[in-house]
């Protein structure tokens, strides 16, 4: 894909969640600090923009820049008695990285949800916002507690037999739910 502002805001949006999941997993727990942290991170990835040379590794240089932002972030609130020392942070960021380099998988994943059709996708978006609870999902759908659970098993499970699969669509096409 070619590298322009158009597809660097396309990136943005795609990959902002996973953006702030690994400054969260790095340590950075409240939300304030979490938006913070991503806003250095953005400016970061505009005055940077010339050092990416395709747009498809924007995850994996994002997550770099994040990392440093981290850091940065850290050394500000040092005096903080809630930061966590600075081998830890390390830790926890290297296992986010390593996660969220997997993009292989994230494709394969957002390649199979394509194959839902409209209500499944709109079960799975809402049923995993964060704080979503299940009354609201009961009231969304109109079904009762217990059919939601069993629909987002059953969805579960079909995506995770898809993401393995070498041949996706075979997986999913009109096999899913009802």
């Amino acid at each position: 894909m070619e590298l322009n502002e158009q597809n660097l805001i396309r990136a943005i949006s795609k990959y902002e969640r996973i953006l702030r999941a690994f400054i969260r997993g790095s340590g950075v727990y409240r939300p304030d600090d979490i938006d913070e942290v991503m806003q250095e991170v953005l400016v970061k990835v505009w005055s940077k923009l010339e050092q990416l040379r395709n747009i498809d590794d924007f995850p994996k240089w994002a997550i770099v820049i994040a990392k440093y932002e981290v850091l940065n972030f850290r050394k500000k609130k040092a005096r903080d008695r809630l930061v966590l020392n600075d081998k830890v942070t390390e830790l926890l960021m290297d296992e986010g990285e390593d996660e969220t380099s997997n993009s292989d998988l994230l494709k394969k994943l957002e390649h199979c949800l394509s194959f839902l059709n409209k209500n499944q996708q709109d079960l799975i978006k809402t049923a995993y916002q964060p704080g979503i609870l299940m009354d609201e999902l009961t009231k969304s759908f109109g079904i009762k507690a217990n059919a939601i659970y069993q629909k987002l098993w059953r969805i579960r499970q079909k995506l995770a037999l898809c993401v393995k699969s070498t041949t996706p669509e075979s997986n999913l096409k009109g096999s899913i739910l009802p």
